[in-house]
């Protein structure tokens, strides 16, 4: 599976020239910036899974799954974009009132800063024209996902918070005695490692069918090849998966 997804990967970045769009459209930057960083952390995830690491991947693929569902969002609407900026001005907003505030080290540089305090009178004012930030759950309903948020979505956020769930799952094995034993470098089981990574097939592939039909390149070809290559892998890997679990008898 992890060869196919390197075929996928090299294949997306291969015809992504081919994509032509305005410079001067906003919504268009940041739906190619969105596909961008999917690419760019899938490719992570490649190079982790190469080494023989499990450790941090559902780490990054959640961050890949929220860039998808704003993709698919933006894509649909354009005027999402708006929730977005809502977000980026919040977030500006909650840094830099934590800094002109004071007391905190780390934001020095705003304490007593007449430029900050007029950038955060920006931001105030920027957010207000706009519609509050939506939730995450509204941002996975919106794009039609809500079963991926209480399912997949629900794993990979208890993995990137070091919840206890995904502390006894990452680090505790029963042994043969029936006692519990500290795992460290230990990969993850083979069940694990295929959900994550056909997740970043379906992700990478849906990404760029969605960026590819918006621009209307003409890569048509390519991203329904892709496709037909993913089902028929699909198909083998289920295969294998039933042959692996027949019982002997």
């Amino acid at each position: 599976m992890l060869d196919f997804l390197v075929e996928v990967r090299d294949e997306v970045v291969r015809i992504l020239p081919k994509v032509k769009y305005n410079k001067t459209i906003s919504s268009d930057l940041l739906l190619l910036s969105l596909y961008a960083t999917i690419i760019e952390q899938i490719d992570s995830i490649i190079v982790l899974r190469q080494n023989g690491i499990s450790s941090g991947v559902d780490v990054i693929l959640r961050a890949v799954l929220e860039a998808y569902v704003d993709l698919k969002n933006l894509a649909a609407e354009p005027g999402y974009g708006d929730a977005m900026m809502s977000e980026y001005h919040k977030q500006w907003i909650k840094l830099a009132e934590a800094g002109l505030k004071g007391g905190n080290p780390y934001l020095a540089s705003f304490d007593g800063n007449a430029e900050a305090a007029k950038r955060l009178a920006h931001h105030r004012a920027e957010a207000a024209k706009l519609p509050l930030p939506l939730s995450m759950f509204d941002r996975f309903e919106l794009a039609g996902l809500v079963n991926e948020y209480r399912s997949i979505y629900n794993s990979l956020c208890n993995e990137s918070h070091n919840n206890v769930r995904a502390l006894i799952n990452r680090h505790f094995r029963t042994g043969e005695d029936g006692r519990q034993r500290l795992s460290i470098f230990e990969d993850t089981d083979n069940n694990s490692v295929s959900a994550s990574l056909d997740a970043c097939i379906v992700i990478l592939n849906g990404s760029t069918a969605i960026v590819h039909h918006h621009f209307k390149s003409d890569c048509e070809a390519e991203v329904t090849e892709l496709h037909r290559k993913w089902m028929e892998m699909r198909e083998l890997w289920e295969a294998e998966a039933t042959k692996d679990d027949t019982p002997v008898s």
